[in-house]
């Protein structure tokens, strides 16, 4: 149940950069849903976090990805507060940034949100690194 809830909450992060790239800021619902995505990512770590906190040590094999030897995610109580914190964060500042209106000038750039986007998945991934 917790590496489900991580795969699809980094699956969520990854199709809202999809449409952030493709679509871009131009259009005004695409702002809206790349960061009402990030927020649906970011409560399903907070959730994650939780279960973690409540249940024993989980450590999930990525096995030999991209020839960097034995790669392996740990879920566990201390990894659980952190993705606790960080996910509820994420969550209000995803809300945030999707009520806030765009610039006129800057309504075409993605980098924003895709920066913001990465910083969710890597802070996740970082956080769950059995072996950083």
């Amino acid at each position: 149940m917790r590496q489900v809830l991580l795969l699809v909450a980094l699956a969520l992060l990854a199709a809202a950069g999809a449409i952030n790239q493709v679509f871009g800021g131009g259009q005004p619902w695409s702002r809206r849903v790349t960061y009402a995505m990030a927020a649906t990512a970011s409560a399903l770590v907070t959730a994650l976090g939780a279960l973690c906190v409540t249940s024993p040590a989980l450590t999930v094999s990525l096995g030999d990805l991209l020839d960097f030897g034995q790669t392996s995610l740990r879920l566990d109580q201390l990894a659980g507060l952190f993705l606790t914190l960080s996910g509820s964060l994420g969550v209000v500042i995803s809300l945030a940034l999707a009520s806030w209106p765009a610039h006129p000038a800057r309504a075409g750039g993605r980098a924003t949100p895709a920066g913001y986007l990465l910083l969710l998945a890597s802070v996740t991934v970082i956080i769950t690194a059995a072996d950083a």
